[in-house]
């Protein structure tokens, strides 16, 4: 079976990527902002976002969904969407720029932070503290499943409002934050869910086994993010080689929502 389509980061992978860059970025204040092309910059025009920036101190950085979020010390919060290809790099400004990088951060202690994307589809917002409305995605985004009051008595009231096939629920970011189609097929997997079963048809077994794997393949995925990828017994590696690691069969692909999601027959029947 061929995999089909290039992953775009989820709740995981941006983890991964402040867990990186906090230790170095954390404190550091902005001296000045380069930018190579205008298309990632939305929120304020670049102008003002640029004037804003410059001076401010970097207080915190957290993840919000597949957003990465910086507050700080002048009562904005610069926030990032990564996207499909996006990444940050902390670096000397001696290293060698990348073709794909898009914005340059110069700090005062005259290292960088730069933005390469090679889709070009990364984002960046400048706004006041905790408002959002301008930012759709990040406004009406669900909870946070990593987070205590994500709970199965929460889960189950969410399902109750909702229809349709659960693989494209668990995408929803308005569902749940920062799950995308990659981990969707690890939860189901785990789960033994097939990606096409209507969420009305599941049962409280169902429900609760999808909670926990919710829950399991996250924590596991950011404690291990390095190493999980690698396993035998992690659906990722058996999706690269098209056969499940947990019963051996060949894997299957059915496209939803244009994307390919990937399952295993004989564990997930439809």
């Amino acid at each position: 079976m061929i995999i089909r389509g290039e992953p775009m980061p989820e709740l995981p992978d941006v983890e991964a990527v402040i867990d990186r860059i906090k230790g170095d970025v954390v404190g550091e204040i902005f001296k000045g902002v380069e930018i190579f092309i205008p298309d990632p910059i939305q929120l304020p025009p670049w102008p003002e976002f640029k004037e804003r920036l410059v001076g401010a101190k970097i207080l915190d950085i957290w993840r919000r969904g597949k957003f990465i979020l910086f507050p700080l010390s002048n009562g904005f919060t610069f926030i990032v969407h990564l996207r499909m290809t996006g990444n940050l790099i902390y670096c000397h400004p001696q290293q060698e720029i990348h073709k794909h990088t898009r914005v340059v951060f110069t700090f005062e202690n005259g290292r960088q932070l730069r933005f390469t994307d090679q889709r070009k589809l990364g984002k960046m917002y400048l706004v006041p503290d905790e408002d959002f409305s301008g930012i759709k995605a990040l406004y009406t985004m669900g909870p946070e499943p990593l987070s205590e009051d994500f709970t199965l008595d929460v889960f189950n009231k969410l399902l109750r409002k909702r229809k349709g096939r659960i693989k494209s629920l668990v995408m929803d970011q308005r569902f749940i934050a920062g799950i995308g189609n990659v981990y969707g097929d690890v939860i189901l997997w785990q789960a033994k869910i097939h990606p096409q079963r209507c969420v009305g048809e599941l049962s409280s077994a169902e429900i609760r086994g999808l909670f926990h794997s919710i829950k399991e393949v996250l924590h596991e995925s950011v404690r291990n993010y390095y190493s999980i990828h690698e396993r035998p017994d992690w659906f990722l590696m058996g999706r690269r080689e098209g056969i499940c690691p947990r019963c051996a069969s060949p894997l299957d692909a059915v496209k939803i929502q244009g994307r390919y999601s990937h399952f295993c027959p004989r564990c997930q029947p439809g």
